[in-house]
């Protein structure tokens, strides 16, 4: 709240007013943990979207044009939703800008948790690069998801969105997928030899060497998810998402209409009910 200036009523008596200018909800319940960008990372074994999914009937607020930023998450999640998609975001701004980011992410907190970042683009290197900030910068982003269901002309026009389904491009696609997985999957250090066990020569010796561990600091899991839409035949699809699968994604999850066709040659992207 606000104090504007003192104004004097017909009776001559002074009157303060005061505007709300400012609106922060706050969870009330057990204590939330820090989520600035200098606190530690939430540390978890397994993605809470995926445990979720696991436990299965999550209520997830899927990504809508203009209705998915901060605002409308936080009213979401107060009714329910367990799970939240950012808007779609252009990972080549999103890696090149931090002024973009703070726009479209903006302060990390505790009650938009689970949180999925969900990016486009076409490269792989610039997709596994927004993908890394965001997992980086915002600890409560749970997930990373790529788009390749848009339909739009900006999408046609950058070649993005359901316009990567085509055959012709799923070595990209493949390639954009494994790179995300790579981006945020948690880093692995050598384990120090055992000094008092190991014999040069021995079976130690080499195990030793080789080990890799993943500590407690660094068990914080990433989900890596890809939004499809069909293609022309069930088996095609399933290939598809047989493909992302095996490239390093947790989830698929699918828009059950045809890929976008701006040319109007085939089912296009918005021609009839679902396909259950």
């Amino acid at each position: 709240l606000e104090e504007a200036d003192a104004a004097e009523d017909g009776g001559g008596d002074m009157i303060r007013k005061t505007r709300l200018t400012h609106l922060d909800w706050t969870k009330v319940g057990a204590a939330a943990p820090d989520l600035s960008p200098q606190s530690k990372p939430l540390v978890q074994k397994k993605s809470r979207y995926l445990e979720l999914l696991d436990r299965g009937a999550a209520r997830i607020v899927a990504p809508m044009v203009g209705g998915s930023e901060l605002a409308f998450r936080l009213l979401c999640r107060r009714h329910g939703a367990e799970v939240a998609y950012t808007p779609m975001m252009r990972a080549d701004e999103f890696a090149a800008s931090e002024t973009y980011r703070r726009t479209w992410l903006e302060a990390p907190r505790s009650d938009d948790f689970p949180l999925v970042a969900h990016f486009c683009g076409n490269d792989p290197d610039t997709v596994g690069a927004a993908c890394r900030l965001a997992v980086e910068e915002w600890p409560n982003v749970d997930a990373v998801d790529l788009n390749l269901g848009c339909p739009q002309r900006v999408a046609y026009s950058g070649h993005f969105g359901s316009y990567l389904l085509g055959s012709e491009d799923r070595d990209r696609v493949k390639a954009i997928v494994r790179a995300m997985r790579a981006a945020v999957s948690p880093p692995q250090r050598r384990r120090a030899p055992n000094k008092k066990t190991r014999r040069r020569g021995s079976a130690e010796d080499d195990s030793d060497d080789d080990a890799l561990d993943n500590t407690e600091e660094e068990a914080r899991s990433i989900a890596v998810c890809v939004k499809i839409r069909l293609l022309d035949s069930f088996d095609e699809t399933r290939a598809l998402v047989e493909d992302l699968r095996d490239s390093g994604a947790d989830v698929v999850a699918v828009h059950a209409r045809k890929r976008a066709t701006w040319h109007k040659r085939g089912p296009g992207a918005r021609d009839g009910p679902a396909d259950l």
